[in-house]
C-alpha cells in the first residue's frame, strides 16, 4: 500500500526571489504596459484585459473525439476548449474536467473511450462574461462554475480570461495585506501511480499534488501533456493499464518555489507567476492562484469567496 502524507518533505528548499512584472505579454505576442494602468477598485474586463480578444481559444464540434480534445489541450497548453455548433457556443471541456471523467472509465476501455465524441463529456455550464463585466463579476462566475477560467464574448468571438491573468493584474498593485495561509500542503511519494494520484487530487479537490523529496508538483496540466503526448497516446492504445500505473515522477513534475511567511497579496501573486508549478510553498502550506485571487477580492472588496483550490 502506498502511503500519502500531508508532510511536504521539502525542508531546506531555497526561498524564491520576488519579481514584479512591469509588462505582460499575451499569448498572441502583444504586450500590455502594466505600469501605466490606473488601478481603480472596480475595473472592467476591457479596461484591464484588452489583449484578451486576441488570445486563441480553439473549438471543436460535438462529434470530434475526446482524443482530439486532449491533444489540443496538450499542444496549445490551454485550460479549456470550447464546443461549438456552427457559430454557437454549446459547451466546453477543461483539463481537470476531462481527467475527472477519465476516472470513471475502466483501464481496458480507455482507448475506446478516447475515440468517443467529446460532446459526451462537455460541460454545458459555460462560464461566459462580456467585456463590460467588472472583474469581481468575472470572479463570481469562476466561483459559481468551479473553474478558474471564463470565456469573454465579443459578438461571435470568444476570448479567454484565467486566474493567471488576474495574478498579472494583482502583482503590481503593491497590496500589503498578508495573504492567509489556509491550504495545507499535500504530497505523495514519487513512486505513486498516476491513477492513485488523480484519485487523491479529486478527493481533496486540489489541482496540484506535491512530489515528496523534491520541491516539485504535478498538476492537471502535466498529466494532460503526458497522456496526450505522442508516446502517451500510443500507450493508451497498446497498454492503458500500464499508462495509469506510471509513477508520478515520470509524468513530468515541475518545480515549485518556496518562501517565508508573511507574504503580502501582491508578493504572493508575483511568486505564483514565477513558479513553473504555479504554486508556492510556505512552511506546511501552499499558495495557489485561487488563494491569491480569493484574498485579493476579499481584502479589497470584502468579497467572501469560500474557495480552496
Amino acid at each position: 500500500m502506498i502511503l500519502l502524507t500531508y508532510s511536504t518533505g521539502l525542508e531546506g528548499s531555497t526561498p524564491a526571489i520576488f519579481y514584479k512584472p512591469s509588462h505582460h505579454r499575451g499569448v498572441d505576442g502583444t504586450t500590455k504596459d502594466l505600469s501605466s494602468l490606473n488601478f481603480q477598485p472596480r475595473p472592467t474586463v476591457s479596461q484591464v484585459f484588452g489583449y484578451v480578444n486576441k488570445r486563441p481559444c480553439p473549438s471543436l464540434g460535438r462529434e470530434q473525439s475526446i482524443l482530439g480534445a486532449g491533444i489540443l489541450l496538450a499542444f496549445h497548453d490551454l485550460p479549456v476548449l470550447t464546443i461549438t455548433e456552427g457559430d454557437r457556443l454549446v459547451g466546453f471541456v477543461a483539463r481537470f474536467h476531462l481527467l475527472r471523467k477519465l476516472l470513471d472509465i475502466k483501464p481496458k476501455d480507455l482507448h475506446r473511450w478516447v475515440l468517443s465524441p467529446v460532446g459526451k463529456i462537455a460541460s454545458k455550464k459555460v462560464p461566459v462574461v462580456s467585456q463590460q463585466h467588472e472583474l469581481i463579476e468575472v470572479f463570481r462566475v469562476m466561483k459559481k462554475t468551479g473553474f478558474g477560467v471564463a470565456l469573454v464574448e465579443k459578438g461571435r468571438f470568444f476570448g479567454l480570461i484565467t486566474l493567471e491573468d488576474f495574478l498579472v493584474w494583482i502583482g503590481p498593485q503593491n497590496i500589503l495585506n498578508d495573504i492567509p495561509l489556509s491550504s495545507q500542503a499535500v504530497a505523495a511519494p514519487p513512486e505513486t501511480p498516476l491513477l492513485d494520484a488523480l484519485r487523491l487530487m479529486f478527493k481533496l479537490r486540489i489541482r496540484r499534488l506535491l512530489v515528496k523529496e523534491k520541491p516539485a508538483a504535478v498538476s492537471d496540466r502535466e498529466i494532460i501533456r503526458y497522456l496526450f503526448s505522442p508516446y502517451g497516446v500510443e500507450q493508451l492504445k497498446s497498454s492503458p493499464e500500464s499508462t495509469l500505473s506510471t509513477p508520478i515522477r515520470e509524468v513530468g513534475a515541475v518545480d515549485a518555489l518556496s518562501a517565508n511567511a508573511p507574504l503580502s497579496i501582491s508578493q504572493a501573486a508575483n511568486l505564483v507567476l514565477s513558479s513553473p508549478a504555479r504554486l508556492v510553498l510556505v512552511n506546511e502550506y501552499v499558495v495557489t492562484p485561487w488563494d491569491v485571487v480569493s484574498a485579493y477580492f476579499e481584502r479589497t472588496l470584502n468579497e467572501k469567496t469560500g474557495l480552496n483550490e
